[in-house]
């Protein structure tokens, strides 16, 4: 398996752009950036030219890559999701004891309308495609 070791981003060479992956990055005169020529996408040089970050974002935290010589790799961005762990943790803590209380009482007493279990899996369907296009960004 070969191994990427990060390279120096040259200001005066053509890169792949790491966003759309058809265009390629061109330097911008007199500044430490690139544009892309297919998604006018501005992108900016830090930690001395080895990281390549996005200027144009709809995102809370800024994409960043690494030149490996050969592609782009992004950045890890652990622990940018941590902020969410406390309110996710809450919400799967009050989904189980609802869970838990409609199966008792389904034993006990007649089980739940089919409305209110219809409602219960469509509010864990939902947060479950929210909690996985998070980890997908």
């Amino acid at each position: 398996m070969q191994t990427y070791h990060h390279k120096k981003i040259d200001l005066s060479s053509h890169y792949p752009c790491p966003c759309c992956r058809r265009g390629s990055l061109s330097p911008i005169t007199l500044t430490e950036a690139f544009g892309c020529q297919q998604c006018q996408e501005i992108f900016v040089l830090h930690e001395e030219g080895y990281v390549l970050e996005g200027l144009k974002t709809a995102y809370p935290y800024p994409r960043k890559w690494y030149w490996t010589g050969y592609r782009w790799n992004a950045k890890s961005r652990s622990g940018q999701w941590l902020p969410f762990l406390p309110p996710l943790t809450q919400f799967m803590v009050v989904a189980g004891l609802f869970a838990l209380l409609a199966i008792l009482v389904g034993v006990v007493l007649p089980p739940f309308p089919l409305k209110w279990k219809g409602i219960f899996l469509g509010v864990l369907f939902v947060s479950s495609m929210v909690f996985w296009i998070m980890f997908q960004r």
